[in-house]
């Protein structure tokens, strides 16, 4: 992933490239045909991340960046950190490439 520095003036066409690659890896959660929260898919076998606490009791279908709808099951939450592991029937798909370096003062951070 390319570091950006701080130092140098703001770039949309630079954060565009940082985030297009991220954005085949979001997906929309539905329920009733509604959009109820957004998540993202953090492994190529179907597993998604999203908020817990803006799930709904009942069934929920996932809309992939490629149009497609599929079925999610609720595989595990966490109250204390509002955060729900979705999984979708699914392989190959896009996630984003992660760091295992923390961020350092100054650096440019978008969240999802």
């Amino acid at each position: 992933m390319a570091k950006t520095d701080a130092s140098e003036p703001f770039d949309r066409k630079h954060l565009a490239s940082l985030a297009n690659p991220v954005y085949r890896s979001v997906i929309v959660v539905l329920s009733k045909g509604k959009q109820v929260v957004l998540g993202l898919i953090i492994a190529p076998d179907g597993w998604i991340a999203t908020k817990a606490s803006e799930l709904p009791d009942g069934p929920i279908v996932c809309k992939l960046f490629d149009g497609r709808f599929l079925a999610a099951s609720v595989e595990g939450i966490s109250s204390e950190h509002d955060l729900a592991l979705l999984r979708i029937d699914a392989t190959e798909l896009p996630v984003p490439e992660w760091s295992d370096r923390p961020p350092e003062v100054g650096m440019i951070v978008a969240t999802i």
